[in-house]
């Protein structure tokens, strides 16, 4: 199993990223997002910083009921 430091998103850096990518997750899909850092986030483009990966969490409402 890899460090959890070496799973950290790196930092934005200065020169122009390629490409962001916004993954919408919810708070109890932790084992999920910890999958996609362990596979494809390890590439050298995330990696290197050329493609940002941020991961956007929300809160799921049991009171939420969409209109049909």
């Amino acid at each position: 199993m890899a460090s959890v430091e070496l799973m950290k998103a790196p930092p934005l850096s200065k020169k122009r990223i390629f490409l962001l990518i916004g993954v919408f997750s919810t708070g109890n899909n932790f084992k999920r997002r910890m999958a996609l850092r362990r596979t494809w986030m390890q590439y050298e483009a995330v990696r290197s910083g050329e493609v940002a990966v941020r991961f956007f969490t929300g809160l799921v409402s049991l009171l939420y009921s969409p209109c049909v």
